[in-house]
């Protein structure tokens, strides 16, 4: 039997693992012919006996080099690490039965959007529960299309920053630590807006984790006062006022204003709340 010489070139998938085209390697596969079987023996009588069982063909499977690699499977891999970065850093909604702080919200939209062409970081400051968070994820919303990325970072610790600096850099394509996380924000000359949320702790130097560059927004978060040494503008948060106190116990009782259910909130904020302490 005639050998043959079949090339074959993979350039698809393999045993369900994708090779990109420069790993997919020459192969040789050849196929010859059995030998034939022993001759046979002879007989008294002069007769030659009946010959051997010849052997089967000889299938020669030649892989010169052959680099599998599990490009679908990293891609996925990859997808997923990024999915979760943006999951770690999202900017949530504000609470739906958010109410009032007018003021501040109206203070902060002047600032932000005053001075283009410098980097601008807000503080807002006062007791926890105060509401400082809500406040930041409403003016966020109220002002999402002048952003071109919203990043909300846990800074209660420097594991919780370097975390969600890092997650910026996965999330960008930049790399995969803090640092390349803050070289993505000072080379990104764009309207970018970073919370730096629950900064308490004042054993953190807040200034290495700011973005050393003349763009972008930050919003800081805290119950230290001594952050506002960073800032352009600042606002104390403190207790609600006594009509936003009341709207905000009807809205989240589901009453319809009127003006018996108004009396009847107002009773309430004054018994329970006489310094109209209630946060959102």
């Amino acid at each position: 039997m005639t050998e043959m010489l079949q090339q074959l070139t993979l350039s698809e998938q393999l045993g369900g693992t994708m090779l990109a085209e420069h790993q997919a390697q020459l192969m040789q596969l050849s196929i010859s012919g059995g030998r034939g079987g022993p001759g046979g023996h002879g007989h008294p009588q002069g007769i030659g006996g009946a010959g051997g069982t010849g052997l089967g063909p000889t299938v020669n499977f030649i892989a010169q080099q052959l680099h599998l690699s599990t490009l679908a499977s990293e891609e996925a891999a990859q997808q997923s690490k990024i999915r979760a970065a943006q999951f770690g850093i999202h900017c949530p909604p504000p609470s739906r039965i958010f109410q009032g702080r007018q003021d501040i919200l109206e203070k902060m939209h002047d600032f932000f959007d005053s001075n283009p062409g410098t980097q601008k970081i807000y503080v807002l400051h006062g007791l926890g529960g105060a509401g400082k968070t809500q406040i930041a994820l409403k003016f966020i919303k109220e002002s999402s299309s002048h952003f071109s990325d919203m990043f909300f970072i846990d800074t209660s610790t420097i594991a919780t920053i370097d975390t969600g600096l890092k997650n910026i850099a996965i999330m960008k394509g930049s790399g995969d630590s803090r640092q390349e996380g803050l070289i993505w924000l000072t080379g990104q000359v764009q309207a970018w807006i970073l919370v730096f949320d629950n900064a308490d702790d004042p054993s953190i130097n807040l200034q290495k984790f700011i973005p050393e560059c003349d763009h972008g927004n930050i919003i800081i978060t805290s119950r230290n006062p001594g952050l506002c040494v960073h800032a352009g503008a600042d606002s104390l948060v403190s207790d609600m006022e006594e009509q936003d106190a009341v709207f905000l116990l009807l809205k989240s009782a589901a009453q319809m204003v009127t003006a018996g259910t108004e009396k009847i909130a107002t009773e309430i904020v004054k018994v329970r709340y006489p310094n109209y302490g209630h946060s959102i």
